[in-house]
């Protein structure tokens, strides 16, 4: 979330006009993720997640490094697709988060998963603004924690054709029949 805001808030130094910024995610954003979405959902999770986040944070690193090494907006139309291409993958993994939280949680404790992602999503939400007007826009401190948080996903377990725990019982006998440290 943090990551999300930082490009947002950084989109006034993409482009000459925030308002063609704009524009532009918002014409390639909904079409682009309808359309890779309805495929990717029922075919990866955890992979799609490190993607996504990853992708997005090496974007929006290039976009910082352009901005700190250009004179004059001579670098404007690569700053404006990395911005763009940054948030849209930004927006593209929010999808898999709530799909793999209400999979991997057991369905006794699945409602009250949801609603702890969605009072951490909100705290984000309501620290973020500030936190940046600290530390400012133009620094890939966020970028590098949501790489980070990319490699830690291979923690979650596989969820894909897979037997998933009901209760605690079964998500205890899943933990100790696990062989792999990564969930390849």
């Amino acid at each position: 979330m943090l990551l999300w805001y930082n490009i947002v808030f950084a989109t006034g130094t993409m482009n000459c006009c925030i308002y063609v910024t704009f524009t532009v995610m918002v014409l390639l954003e909904g079409p682009l993720r309808m359309s890779y979405n309805a495929f990717l959902l029922k075919r990866i999770r955890r992979k799609g997640i490190a993607f996504f986040i990853s992708a997005s944070s090496i974007c929006f690193i290039i976009l910082i490094t352009l901005q700190r090494y250009e004179k004059e907006d001579e670098f404007w139309i690569p700053k404006l697709v990395f911005g763009v291409v940054s948030k849209l993958m930004v927006q593209s993994y929010m999808t898999y988060m709530f799909t793999i939280a209400s999979e991997v949680s057991p369905t006794f404790f699945r409602a009250r998963a949801m609603s702890a992602l969605l009072a951490f999503g909100n705290l984000s939400s309501t620290c973020a603004p500030l936190i940046l007007k600290m530390i400012g826009t133009n620094t890939p401190v966020f970028a590098l924690l949501a790489l980070l948080s990319a490699n830690l996903i291979f923690f979650l377990p596989p969820v894909i054709q897979a037997d998933l725990p009901n209760n605690l019982d079964d998500a205890e006998r899943l933990a100790l029949t696990a062989k792999k440290l990564f969930a390849f």
